[in-house]
């Protein structure tokens, strides 16, 4: 029989199922060898990658020199289509804090961050102490343009998760609506619950989260099934697994009204504000002195008041510190163009020194 004979075969077998998505589960969850199913494939093969193969992301079927093994090992272990990030193995509390401080800005955040751990080391030691506790929701929102520290943060506080005990391993598995929902029912579930997977102990950070909420929806996106998913998730797994889902602030509300669960679930909603120009010369200092390059005294002058314009005449996706490394590229671009009409070696002052020639000239192009 044909291959377009098999797949509409199981196509009215979809269509005469009381229950389409169960069917589709039932047909690629069986692990056993046998004959062949109705699209004629071998299901112990389609499904030994699956089914099984031992998770490794996952905090109950970690081998136990897991402790032993570098970040990089660990990456490697994951799924290719799930980039998970593990605390480093030396990580302590000071250190993640050290972290925090050093970046630009984010006051609110920074405090918001210390309130948490001050919650969770006073609730801990009224647990050691045989006195009730209080629940501390972990569960966060972000809110916020590009490039203001939201994935930055996200990680920061699986750290912070992972040396306060919280959660077991720490590592932040971030994703967005591409790795969540599939293209048919029933595939959406299980694209979602293999995400999950790799970020119980951890953090799941989902960037543009409103994108499981098209605008507009009636229902019928398959982003309300990664939703239900990742609700049922949350809490069954309420002990060691933080979700943080982010994006804009507006398209944000869309995404919390989508389901009545949510909002219970989410304490709190953090606001990364837009930096100001200020704050942008700061981080572009951070990656001048990171690179090893120098500015003369006019090159900072004019550098600062193209920050000034850029804060003038930003949009409403205004990429902060994206823009800011945008502008770095562009002038070691223009640097390396100069430099490279010099014959003969170049000395190290040279191939240092950013110059006023260097500054991109279209600052429009950039935001």
């Amino acid at each position: 029989m044909t291959d377009t004979n098999l797949l509409d075969r199981y196509l009215k077998r979809l269509r005469d199922s009381a229950d389409p998505a169960e069917q589709i589960r039932h047909d690629f969850s069986e692990t056993q060898g046998g004959p062949t199913n109705d699209l004629g494939i071998d299901e112990k093969t389609n499904n030994e990658t699956r089914e099984e193969k031992p998770e490794k992301t996952t905090s109950e079927s970690k081998p136990a020199n897991e402790s032993s093994k570098s970040t990089s090992e660990k990456e490697s272990e994951t799924s290719t289509a799930i980039a998970a990030v593990y605390p480093p193995e030396d990580d302590t509390l000071e250190k993640v804090l050290e972290e925090l401080d050093a970046l630009v800005g984010l006051d609110d955040i920074k405090t918001h961050v210390r309130t948490v751990i001050n919650l969770l080391r006073i609730q801990k030691e009224r647990e050691q102490a045989k006195l009730s506790t209080v629940e501390v929701g972990l569960h966060r929102l972000f809110t916020g343009n590009p490039g203001t520290g939201k994935t930055t943060v996200a990680r920061l506080m699986g750290r912070i998760y992972k040396s306060t005990g919280r959660l077991s391993t720490g590592q932040l598995v971030e994703t967005d609506r591409s790795g969540l929902v599939g293209g048919f029912v029933g595939q959406t579930a299980l694209k979602t619950m293999e995400v999950l997977k790799a970020a119980r102990g951890g953090v799941l950070f989902l960037d543009e989260a409103y994108s499981l909420v098209p605008e507009g929806d009636s229902g019928s996106d398959f982003g309300q099934e990664a939703i239900t998913t990742i609700l049922k998730f949350m809490e069954d797994n309420r002990d060691d697994f933080v979700f943080i889902g982010a994006g804009y602030p507006r398209e944000m509300k869309r995404f919390i009204d989508s389901n009545s669960g949510f909002a219970s679930r989410f304490n709190d909603i953090l606001d990364f504000e837009d930096y100001d120009a200020d704050q942008l010369y700061e981080i572009f200092e951070t990656l001048v002195k990171k690179h090893d390059y120098k500015l003369d005294k006019k090159t900072i002058e004019k550098t600062r008041e193209n920050f000034t314009w850029f804060i003038m005449n930003k949009n409403q996706n205004f990429a902060n510190g994206r823009l800011v490394r945008k502008y770095f590229e562009a002038i070691i671009q223009n640097q390396a163009n100069r430099l490279g009409k010099v014959s003969g070696d170049i000395s190290r002052t040279r191939l240092q020194r950013i110059t006023l020639s260097d500054l991109p000239e279209k600052l429009e192009e950039l935001l």
